[in-house]
């Protein structure tokens, strides 16, 4: 998806200013993660969800940046003409992992 988002963006010249190269569907890390494990459950994989408290501890400062929260919309991409192959984290992992 985001290299054809690209190619629009260099074919389509009223495309202006910042667009984000995000997915439709947001996601959590905790998700992220389960959907991750669901796909992988022939391989050995386990979906382990990590205490705030140790995150803090082996990452220090650090652990801001992993337990932040941020939503970012691709309505503007979208409203551009873009039309997402994967629009969910499954769909993407599908393709990434699955070949």
């Amino acid at each position: 998806d985001l290299c054809q988002m690209y190619i629009l963006a260099i074919e389509n010249n009223t495309m202006e200013g910042a667009y984000n190269a995000v997915a439709p569907t947001p996601v959590s890390n905790k998700h992220l993660t389960l959907a991750l494990a669901k796909l992988q459950r022939g391989i050995f994989f386990v979906a382990v969800h990590v205490p705030v408290f140790s995150l803090k501890i082996i990452l220090g400062e650090m652990s801001v940046e992993v337990l932040k929260s941020t939503t970012v919309s691709s309505y503007k991409i979208e409203k551009a003409g873009y039309h997402f192959l994967y629009p969910t984290v499954e769909t993407a992992l599908k393709q990434i992992l699955l070949k």
